[in-house]
Formats: C-alpha cells, structure tokens, sequence
C-alpha cells in the first residue's frame, strides 16, 4: 500500500506574478541605470563607495536621520552609482517608465503637505517573495493550496449563493465538512505541496513593473479611477511572464483509504478525498473561465498580439491539458483580482457579483495600453517532453529577449569591474610613487641637513640662499623686491670678514640672482658689479 501519492509539478508563468513579503527595496537598498535595478546591501556599500563617499555617508549619518540626510543619502549612491553596480548582489530588469520615475525623482521631494513640510519621495519596491540565499524568487507551497483551495470549495458550492449571514469561514467549514475545533476533518489537509525551486537556470527571475488601476466594464474604460486621479501606483517586483517552466514544486496527496476506518470521525470524508486528477479538474473548470473572460475584458488594454498569443496558448495548451487531466490552470498572488479567491454565486463585491476595476502590470505609470493581468500561471502535471516544444514556441520570444538583456548586463558589470580595477591599480601606482618621491626628499633633506651640519655658519648662509632662490623660482616668486635679493644684501654687508672661500662662494651666487633678475643694468648695476667685486679681493 502506497500511503503517499507524489506528483511533480513544473510551472510555467502565464503573466506576472508578485507575491508579497513585507520587504521593499528602498533607494538606499539599490541603484537604478539604463532600466536596470542593481542591489546592494552594506557590505556592498563599505566595499564599493570610494573613501570620500565614505566620508560623506559618515556625516549625513550622524545623529538622528531625517529626511533631508535620506535624499542626501539617495543623491551620493546614485551619483556613485557605478562604484556601487560593481559591487551588487544581483541586478534585475526595470520597466522604462520605472527607470525615469527613478531618475526625475531621486534625492527630491515627491510633494509638499499643505502645512508646508516636504514628504519625501522614497521610491520603495515592494519585493516578492524569495529566497535570502539565492536572492531569486520563489512561489509559496500555501499560495498554489490556496489557489486550490479556492477551486475544490467553489466544485461543491456548485454555484449556490451563501446563507444568511454565513462568514467565509462558517462557508468552509459547511462546505468542507469540518470545524475549527477539529480541524483534521479539513480534507486539505491531506494535500501537501512544497514551496517551488528555480529550474532550467532562467535568466530574468524578476522584473519591476507599474501596478496601475483601470476599469474593467467597457462602457467606462477610457474614464479615470480613482487612483488614477489620486496618481495612485504601486511598484512591484514580478515574477516575469512566459518564463518556460520556470519552477518546480510537489504536490503530495495521503491516502487514507486502506487505513482502519475506526476513527472516521476524525478523518475527511471520502467523497472529500480528492485524487490528482480531481484537483486539476477543479481548478480548470474554475479558472479556465476567468482567463477567457478577462482576455475579453483587458481587449482595450493589451495589445492584440499579445492577446492573440494568450488565446492560441489556451487552445493548443491549456484546452488539451485540462481534457487529459495533466495540468492545471491557477492564479496566485497580488492582484489576482476578486473573481480568483471568491466563489461562484457567492462573490459579492460591494454588493456587485464583480469588480469595477483591477490592476494591471504596466511598463508606465500612465499607460493606455501595452498592460498586461496579474497571477496566471500554468502546471504541468508529472510532465513528460511532449508539450516542451510547444511551449518553448510561446515563450521564445520572452526567453531570446532575457537573454539579451542579461548578456548586455553581464558584459556592462564586467566593463564596470574592470574599468574601477584599473582606477584602483592607477590609484595604488599614483600613491606607491608619491609614497617613493616623499621617501626620495625626506633622504635628501637628511642629507642636506647632514651636509649642512658640516658646514661652517657663513657657508650655511649661502647654501640657504641657494635653496631660497630654487623654492621661489619654482613659485615664479623669485623678484627684485623679493626675498632673495633682500637677504642677499643682507648678506653682502657680513660677507666683509668671511673666509675668503665663503665670500667668493657668495659673490658668485650674487652675479646669478643679479643676472637673472635684470639688477646689474645701468648705474645701480655698475655699483653692484663694484661690490660684489671688491668683495672678491
């Protein structure tokens, strides 16, 4: 007796999916450049700023920090924004209009409050669920049960409205035959499936798109929302559309029905034991409709190759796999939409049986067109190869272009990385040598002074002059009312009781300086000329 049924499950993304998990990337968590996020974190950052960033950071740091440090903050990593791609835990598209949202806004104020204080534009992204190691995306085990869930309890509802006052709750516990007290009578509880794990090395996990709000009736499209009216977005991190089997997860089923029926009381019922083959039947006939529908309805809002490319999936994918019971169609995630986690004839939405509006993935804040709906998703069920070409048909074109895009990052990254090498080796050249040139004139001033030391006092004299005359001529400083030609006479009237080896020693520096500042012209010169020569004598 096998006691576990486990089917393999491949999946296949339909359209974009984002899946909350109370994190966000804020402007001091990544960089934007060329629609392309890059993320960092704090080692990212200590390794990667340029020590005068650094200083900066230090600074805007201390104290309490407000919002004028935070757009400070944002201002210095965008500007040093290469330092810090160089260094990025991993890097993902960003949809255009994200890019220049990104760029008008970075380190200014979103809006002024009527009071006059500035709110601060912080760009957060409300990321996906993933994995911390890997940093890539993940889908929950309990999102795809829920999804489910939703189906197998729509199946026995069969489209009856709920009862008078009836919870949600209170529905599925009448309609699953179970009580929160007991709630080993849930059938769902002998279905078990595993948070998802990335296959086949894709090369675009996410991606950042708009979340905009339009309306769904056809009469009304065209008008404005609300939120279109408030500037209302959302920016999410998805998980991108038409990625080719992109995850793997497990779906488990117990069978309980060779155990001891002794304690059927605390067991589900049998006809609420639901074998793989029911499951997928369940959520075809539940969702299958919904993606129908809803292609009619985004008409205005997708582009028609888009939709085209959606309604021959559905025909030659999706159609076969619900008749053979080998895969199924689901919808997870945020903006889902109502439809997906409410029951037929029981679904009331402020007292309407369907919503006004939904929200669509953009690549602009303000787009008319060129959206797409959130949450589908396809399984296959234990799959063999027989659908794989086929669904490498539809999804080539998505597949061609990541690969594109992460080859160009790629090669960007590397040019980065070695461009700052080569800036970090000059740097280190230029410091070693700077370091030899110190070192070469701290041993020459030794020597100097050493050479000095040995020197009698009139000769030290001269050999100051000497170097006073280099240091201004190196500072075009060296001028007849300088002063070199001040100490030099100076000189010239001690110079009468030196040695006459110091004398002659000064009076051949005295024609150089003379010389060389045009002193020995005319009368005063001649008069110059005499001294330096009686002193010779």
């Amino acid at each position: 007796m096998k006691f576990l049924r486990e089917h393999r499950l491949l999946i296949t993304t339909v359209t974009p999916i984002h899946i909350g998990c109370g994190e966000d990337y804020t402007p001091t968590d990544y960089v934007i450049d060329e629609n392309t996020l890059f993320a960092v974190d704090s080692v990212a950052v200590a390794d990667g700023l340029p020590q005068v960033a650094h200083k900066k950071l230090r600074e805007m740091l201390k104290g309490t920090v407000r919002d004028d440090a935070l757009k400070q903050i944002q201002k210095l990593f965008y500007e040093q924004r290469e330092s810090l791609m160089a260094k990025a835990t991993h890097y993902l598209p960003v949809a255009k209009g994200v890019a220049h949202l990104y760029e008008d806004r970075i380190g200014s104020v979103a809006q002024r409050q009527e009071n006059g204080n500035n709110v601060i534009n912080k760009l957060e992204i409300e990321r996906t669920l993933y994995n911390p190691i890997s940093q890539r995306p993940i889908i929950p085990g309990s999102s795809l049960k829920g999804a489910i869930r939703t189906a197998l309890l729509d199946l026995i509802n069969e489209g009856r409205s709920a009862r008078l006052n009836e919870t949600n709750h209170k529905l599925q516990e009448r309609l699953f035959e179970y009580q929160m007290g007991k709630l080993e009578k849930d059938p769902m509880r002998l279905i078990n499936l595993a948070d998802t794990k990335e296959v086949g090395g894709h090369t675009k996990t996410s991606e950042i798109r708009f979340a905009i709000n339009r309306f769904r009736r056809a009469s009304v499209q065209g008008n404005r929302t609300k939120a279109e009216d408030k500037g209302l977005y959302q920016l999410l991190e998805t998980i991108p559309e038409l990625t080719l089997r992109a995850y793997e997860s497990r779906l488990t089923i117990q069978d309980i029905s060779q155990l001891n029926q002794r304690d059927t009381d605390k067991l589900p019922k049998a006809e609420l034991r639901w074998t793989i083959q029911d499951i997928a039947c369940a959520c075809n006939q539940f969702y299958l409709p919904q993606l129908q529908k809803e292609l009619e309805i985004v008409a205005n809002y997708v582009t028609s190759d888009w939709k085209s490319r959606m309604c021959k999936l559905i025909d030659e994918v999706i159609v076969p796999l619900k008749e053979s019971n080998k895969g199924m169609l689901l919808r997870v995630g945020r903006h889902s939409g109502a439809e997906a986690v409410t029951l037929n004839g029981v679904r009331n939405i402020k007292n309407e049986s369907q919503p006004r509006t939904f929200w669509l993935a953009a690549e602009e804040q303000n787009a008319s067109s060129k959206m797409v709906p959130f949450g589908w998703l396809l399984i296959e069920i234990d799959p063999t190869d027989d659908l794989h070409s086929m669904l490498e048909e539809f999804t080539r074109q998505s597949s061609e272009a990541d690969r594109r895009w992460l080859k160009s990052q790629q090669d960007r990254v590397k040019a980065i990385q070695a461009r700052l090498r080569q800036q970090e080796q000059d740097e280190k050249e230029k410091v070693r040598r700077q370091e030899q040139a110190r070192l070469a004139k701290e041993k020459e001033e030794q020597e100097r002074q050493a050479h000095l030391a040995s020197m009698t006092e009139e000769q030290r004299a001269v050999e100051e002059l000497k170097s006073w005359t280099e240091e201004d001529r190196a500072k075009q400083e060296l001028k007849p009312q300088g002063r070199v030609p001040c100490r030099l006479n100076e000189l010239l009237n001690k110079a009468t009781d030196w040695p006459i080896e110091s004398r002659v020693a000064l009076c051949d520096l005295a024609e150089n300086i003379y010389r060389e500042l045009g002193m020995l012209k005319g009368k005063q010169g001649k008069d110059r000329k005499a001294r330096i020569q009686k002193l010779r004598e």
